[in-house]
């Protein structure tokens, strides 16, 4: 942040002056925390590349700085997810960011992009934050130019991976979409027509009472046409 360049309003939008061009005897202050996009290096490389969107201000030599701050993120390929070997294309990383060797979270959100082996189909895959009570949430990560990006205000346990983890309420046969199929099998199950495991029945409890009927498979309608987020 440099106050040379900075400049404050008041609350009608007008510009007002600043202490470093009037001497006034206030002080403009720039607020906004910058924008982080992160890189991470190709596999088996232990690196993370970072980009600010604004200027850094430290009062150390420059070296020192970028020292200080590579130190203050840590990356660790742990290899392969639980429950899938390296053969099903399930990549885990860990990313922490430190201070003063505590972990801290980002105080904004963070652009981060996660390179996508050859082995693997960049269009087929997704990265999902393993969550602290063993749950995932799905990064809605896209495919850019060999790399899956997506933004985070939390690091975590990350897993780059081509199956679906966890559970997704309203997708009952797995095939990443949510419609009328998906509200058949539940009236089915209703009805005792089809068995669900246990997976299934969760995913199919969309409303969250626990039961799995008709009140469902509507929501899986309304979800299906537009009508309902869930």
């Amino acid at each position: 942040y440099s106050p040379q360049d900075s400049y404050i309003t008041d609350l009608a939008g007008n510009l007002l002056s600043s202490s470093y061009t009037q001497k006034t005897k206030f002080t403009s202050l720039d607020v906004t925390p910058p924008s982080i996009v992160m890189t991470l290096a190709p596999i088996g490389e232990n690196k993370i590349y970072a980009i600010f969107s604004k200027q850094l201000a430290f009062e150390a030599d420059l070296d020192e700085a970028l020292s200080q701050i590579a130190e203050s993120f840590i990356l660790v390929k742990k290899g392969s997810s639980a429950g899938a070997s390296a053969e099903e294309n399930a990549i885990t990383y860990d990313i922490t960011l430190t201070v003063n060797d505590e972990i801290v979270q980002p105080a904004s959100a963070v652009t981060v992009k996660i390179p996508v082996p050859e082995t693997m189909d960049g269009a087929q895959c997704k990265v999902y934050r393993q969550e602290a009570d063993g749950t995932y949430t799905d990064m809605q990560a896209t495919y850019q130019n060999g790399y899956m990006v997506f933004t985070t205000d939390h690091f975590s346990t990350y897993i780059l991976t081509t199956k679906r983890l966890g559970i997704c309420l309203g997708d009952l046969n797995g095939d990443d979409k949510i419609n009328a199929v998906d509200a058949r099998w539940v009236l089915q199950a209703a009805s005792g027509a089809r068995t669900f495991d246990a997976t299934q029945t969760a995913a199919a409890d969309v409303n969250g009472d626990g039961k799995v009927n008709a009140v469902d498979a509507r929501w899986i309608l309304q979800v299906a046409s537009g009508a309902r987020t869930l």
